[in-house]
């Protein structure tokens, strides 16, 4: 998975995780934009493994993660 890719998932996990504290209808809902945690290497590059480590991605499966930490490009 492309460091792009990895980034868009975290960012619909969050979308999806997030969004749904705010009830049908809602304002709010309207201009969402959710929060991405990330945690980064002293390179600036995101750390796949310590990221997914956080408490907000726990939602993914291990079968998720086993992808998201699959570097090869595809």
């Amino acid at each position: 998975m492309t460091n792009h890719q990895f980034e868009v998932e975290l960012r619909i996990r969050a979308y999806i995780d997030q969004i749904s504290g705010y009830i049908l209808g809602w304002p709010q809902r309207e201009t969402f934009t959710p929060i991405v945690p990330t945690i980064n290497k002293a390179d600036g590059s995101i750390d796949r493994q310590k990221t997914l480590d956080l408490p907000c991605y726990c939602s993914f499966t291990d079968d998720d993660k086993r992808l998201l930490l699959n570097t090869e490009q595809s």
